[in-house]
């Protein structure tokens, strides 16, 4: 038993600890376990940004295009009607997604006065079957008015719990609204 004493054991521990520190197996595992979740964090974070970025920006663009066919009298002659908008602002928001008619709202308001303006908060619809704020107003207006056009649109996240989406504000049903807004003359007609 004299070879088995505390220092054989203690020695027996020095060299498994040596040999445990010179061996470089799975260092790179230990590594990539570090940096991976940080990486596709931070991956992942930038391409629902620049997703995002793009619905808004297809978005901002629809909203002009059709602005242009109620200014020009097109929606108040019945030639443009509320579906044909719909249609319109959804073939433009390529990325729209399968329901988009049903998830987009557009409100549409002659501006008497500075004070007419709507308020700010934001008359959404949901195709998951959450109405908020529901009522809306389409008028397309005569010649001369200034209109307020307010457009939103219900969307996903594509990586939900990332931050980003986090900064939005959200529903219940965890959708999130895009909204784009103009103001324009209608033209004499």
């Amino acid at each position: 038993m004299s070879g088995w004493g505390w220092g054989f054991l203690l020695q027996s521990l020095k060299n498994m600890l040596r040999a445990f520190q010179r061996d470089k197996k799975g260092a790179t595992a230990v590594e990539f376990a570090i940096l991976a979740p940080v990486f596709f964090t931070l991956f992942f974070s930038i391409f629902e940004a620049g997703y995002l970025f793009s619905k808004v920006a297809m978005l901002d663009y629809a909203v002009s295009k059709v602005a242009k066919q109620i200014y020009i009298g097109a929606a108040n002659r019945g030639v443009v009607t509320y579906e044909d908008i719909e249609k319109l602002l959804c073939d433009n928001v390529v990325i729209g997604g399968k329901n988009c008619t049903k998830d987009l709202h557009i409100e549409l308001v002659i501006v008497e006065d500075l004070t007419d303006f709507p308020d700010k908060n934001v008359v959404c619809q949901d195709s998951q079957g959450e109405n908020i704020n529901p009522i809306i107003s389409f008028n397309g207006g005569v010649g001369v008015n200034v209109m307020f056009m307010r457009v939103c649109l219900m969307t996903n996240i594509l990586v939900p719990g990332l931050g980003l989406g986090l900064q939005l504000p959200k529903t219940d049903a965890n959708r999130y609204a895009i909204v784009a807004t103009t103001a324009f003359v209608n033209e004499p007609f």
